[in-house]
């Protein structure tokens, strides 16, 4: 139910960008559409690129494909930007016949939708900024011609608009103060978890109203808001039997202490929690028996750690593998041999303590008289190709680790130490209800 929910209301949002809105609508959702759409420094899903390319391809029936591809390598696989260029470049090469429109895709990215929007609406938006650009332009000249331009209390501007200056709620004299001036302020309370906005003269214990905030502040940024502040009233309020969900702001009031289960009706939320402890809805087991988050977390973190102990990676191809039998040499697939005992790279079965030992026809060893003044048996190809270049002595990598083990006690051994250590970096104050450390084998 709450995947369903979440997923019409975000149909509803990319109908309206499909089947068109207003230009004061556009704005509110992108306060400025030129940065965010022509910056092609953001890098953008395999489906945009896919929906980019295929929207090109549509608009410029006449482009050649590999022009198309090359111009949008160049601009980060960005649609507008990419559209900009190939329509400004009159060097390009043109096809004779227009390209046969391609299908329309099945799948479309949510940010390349509100983007194909921009770009169907931009000459408007444009036009629309330039005018209220304009009219603002004329109304400062008039106004400073007239002597009506005002002074912000904040920052001591002199040259503000009356449109563009906001009022506290104080009774008699309010004093006024510029939108930006409010508006930083505002956001710099809120950074500061307060909801209350008191007037920005000092001495004053008026607030901003909910209707100035509202004129200032961008419309998302004031839902959340009038949402906490909604919640502060009916907290204030003391309402018998209320409930809030943990995980959003619905709250309904529930009369009947047998039921410990909390339903949100929040389509955005739909989660089902514990009355009690607040936790996820654990029934049928009992508060005290269930796992809070802060020890879930720290029991994953650790549980991740210790079968990390476990992993080997290859030196050369960073692969990751674990051993479960045979010997300790280890052969990636890329070629690369390592010790899984050290994991050091290796060249061959010369680096452990007991290697295997090549016998001729007669079922003896090869020996080999080496410069340590000792014998050791060697590949007998490797013998024949160093008497072939005539070489009499040659040294081996040392000697280090056995080629046989047991696995499972190498694995818990390492499990074990990581254990030790990671149970150091765990906050002292999170108790762990299932410790993975106390299963550990001997």
């Amino acid at each position: 139910m709450e995947e369903y929910l979440k997923r019409q209301k975000r149909l509803e949002i990319r109908k309206k960008f499909i089947e068109g809105m207003s230009v004061e609508e556009f704005l509110e959702y992108f306060e400025d559409p030129e940065k965010v759409f022509c910056d092609t420094t953001k890098k953008m899903s395999p489906l945009y690129m896919e929906n980019a390319r295929n929207q090109l391809l549509r608009d410029l029936p006449y482009h050649l494909s590999k022009d198309v591809n090359n111009e949008l390598r160049i601009n980060n696989y960005h649609y507008i930007p990419t559209l900009r260029a190939l329509e400004t470049n009159k060097k390009l090469g043109r096809r004779k016949t227009k390209r046969i429109a391609l299908m329309k895709e099945s799948e479309i990215d949510d940010i390349f939708i509100k983007e194909l929007c921009y770009a169907r609406m931009q000459v408007e938006i444009k036009e629309y900024l330039l005018k209220k650009e304009e009219n603002k332009r004329r109304a400062f000249l008039w106004a400073k011609s007239t002597n009506q331009l005002l002074e912000c209390g904040c920052c001591y501007d002199d040259e503000i608009l009356e449109e563009d200056m906001e009022y506290c709620n104080a009774e008699g004299t309010r004093h006024k103060f510029c939108c930006n001036c409010i508006r930083r302020y505002a956001e710099e309370e809120i950074g500061q978890g307060r909801i209350n906005f008191r007037c920005l003269e000092g001495d004053c214990k008026a607030e901003f109203s909910l209707g100035t905030l509202k004129r200032v502040m961008k419309p998302s940024v004031f839902s959340n808001i009038l949402a906490r502040k909604q919640l502060e009233e009916i907290a204030a309020a003391a309402i018998e039997d209320l409930e809030a969900c943990p995980f959003c702001n619905f709250q309904t009031i529930m009369p009947n202490k047998e039921d410990k289960v909390f339903k949100c009706l929040n389509p955005e939320c739909m989660k089902d929690s514990c009355r009690l402890c607040k936790e996820p809805n654990h029934v049928p087991l009992r508060c005290e028996e269930v796992e809070k988050q802060a020890q879930k977390d720290a029991r994953t973190f650790l549980e991740n750690k210790m079968t990390e102990a476990m992993v080997r990676e290859c030196w050369k191809c960073k692969k990751r593998f674990i051993k479960q039998d045979g010997c300790n040499k280890m052969l990636c697939s890329c070629g690369a041999m390592m010790c899984y005992i050290c994991k050091k790279a290796i060249r061959g079965y010369d680096h452990f303590e007991d290697k295997p030992q090549p016998t001729d026809s007669n079922n003896r060893p090869f020996l080999m008289p080496l410069n340590i003044h000792t014998d050791v048996i060697v590949n007998p190809f490797l013998f024949r190709f160093l008497l072939s270049l005539k070489k009499k002595r040659f040294e081996i990598a040392k000697v280090e680790c056995p080629l046989w083990s047991n696995s499972d006690k190498i694995h818990a051994e390492e499990v074990r130490d990581a254990a030790r250590k990671l149970r150091n970096e765990l906050d002292p104050n999170i108790e762990l209800k299932y410790d993975p450390t106390n299963d550990l084998p001997e």
